[in-house]
């Protein structure tokens, strides 16, 4: 009768609520450092450059695992269809895994080898968010993707594939683009800065702060 089932979305919640034939599923969201990624004060165009990205180009970066679900191959194609736009653009990859060995060959075969960086086990994420223009997430299925919150806290422009729960789209900088749609319109609306949609408008509910404190209400009941 003690049992409290959590959910750490509306999405999830529903389904939850749906398979047990319940209404009591409470959410508590997987929050963040909210101070940490929004407030970085850092020279951007000084901190790219140290870390070996050249001054005043167009920072395409994603977040993640080097593996399957995380679409890297689809990710490398929507990239060098906005290099085939302007050729001034760079991608920032910052992650690990059993394919990053097959993203690198592909890059390369594409004669992007000048224009692309590979980071793993960074502590300054919220630093390196603030160096990219546009983060973009073509993730094939995610739990929930807190990663496409952290980069919209820290203000950057969102492109984020269709099949990423709908939740994490909270601010006008995240845009929903179907995996069905080609590279090329990927590209356009990345390299677009004028396209937005309208979010959610609740980024706030993520600040780690705020869920502990309703977590611990849940414990003190």
């Amino acid at each position: 009768n003690d049992l409290q089932i959590l959910a750490l979305h509306e999405e999830m919640r529903d389904k939850i609520n749906s398979i047990l034939e319940i209404e009591n599923v409470q959410i508590i969201r997987n929050g963040i450092d909210y101070e940490r990624f929004k407030n970085v004060n850092i020279d951007k165009e000084q901190y790219k450059h140290s870390v070996g990205i050249k001054k005043g180009t167009f920072v395409i970066g994603n977040i993640g695992r080097f593996e399957e679900s995380k679409n890297h191959e689809f990710l490398i194609d929507i990239f060098y269809a906005c290099y085939l736009r302007d050729n001034d653009v760079f991608l920032l990859l910052i992650g690990d895994g059993y394919s990053k060995s097959n993203i690198i060959r592909k890059l390369n075969d594409l004669g992007l080898k000048s224009n692309y960086l590979i980071l793993s086990n960074r502590s300054d994420i919220p630093q390196l968010l603030h160096c990219m223009d546009v983060f973009v997430f073509p993730s094939k299925h995610e739990g929930f993707g807190i990663v496409a919150i952290e980069a919209q806290v820290a203000g950057i422009r969102c492109i984020i594939s269709d099949c990423v729960p709908k939740e994490v789209l909270q601010t006008d900088l995240a845009i929903s683009v179907s995996l069905d749609e080609p590279p090329e319109k990927w590209a356009k609306i990345i390299m677009d800065n004028s396209i937005h949609r309208k979010g959610l408008g609740h980024i706030e509910d993520y600040n780690m702060n705020y869920e502990i404190k309703k977590l611990e209400k849940l414990y003190l009941k």
